[in-house]
């Protein structure tokens, strides 16, 4: 068993396992996302952080500048 993966991936009974969006950087056991790669937000990383926003960052639930 894994104990730990690269980005977009989570650890199952064999190997690591692809999250359900490639733009989630850490995921639970079930592929959802827990955090998503820089310049994006949301349940599912699908969303882009706003333009302007420092280094691309903004908050993972609502989107904003962080």
């Amino acid at each position: 068993m894994c104990e730990r993966c690269i980005d977009s991936y989570y650890p199952s009974s064999k190997d690591c396992l692809q999250c359900n969006s490639f733009n989630c950087r850490t995921c639970d056991t079930a592929g959802v996302c827990t955090s998503c790669k820089t310049g994006f937000y949301s349940a599912i990383c699908y969303n882009p952080c706003g333009s302007g926003s420092i280094n691309g960052r903004c908050d993972f639930h609502a989107g904003q500048c962080q």
